[in-house]
């Protein structure tokens, strides 16, 4: 695991393995900054490769209180509401656009925008389970 700042500073961490699969990572940083952090695992054929959704990012404002940088912090069930409302709305939008009962398929348009909604929700499928699946494991954490 590497933890690096917007300026390529390298941060100390500890790791933490719970001997379960999980493992429980601490950092600080001295200023306020950007952080990369990149999570590597041996593969099945040895191969080090990122864990999925690899490298994460997070930001440090020198203004916020400090428990709202804190897994349980204030911070987490605004964001969890935000992501959310945003799938939600996603979702909703997405289902619409590709619906097709209320549509004239007759008209090139229409349909070529049913296949750019449908093309749409493929693209991001992968980005939106990976941000539910990261509340899910979050949200069991806690």
């Amino acid at each position: 695991m590497t933890i690096k700042t917007d300026t390529g500073a390298e941060v100390p961490c500890e790791i933490a393995d719970h001997d379960d699969g999980q493992y429980f990572v601490t950092y600080t940083v001295q200023q306020e900054c950007s952080v990369t952090i990149t999570v590597l695992f041996q593969d099945d054929k040895g191969k080090m490769v990122p864990l999925r959704g690899s490298p994460y990012s997070a930001s440090f404002s020198a203004g916020t209180k400090a428990d709202s940088n804190h897994l349980t912090g204030p911070s987490l069930p605004k964001y969890v509401t935000k992501v959310i409302d945003e799938t939600g709305r996603w979702m909703k939008e997405t289902t619409n656009a590709a619906k097709t009962s209320d549509k004239d398929l007759a008209e090139i348009k229409t349909l070529i925008g049913v296949v750019d909604s449908v093309k749409q929700v493929q693209a991001q499928t992968d980005s939106i389970m990976l941000q539910l699946d990261q509340l899910e494991e979050t949200l069991n954490f806690l």
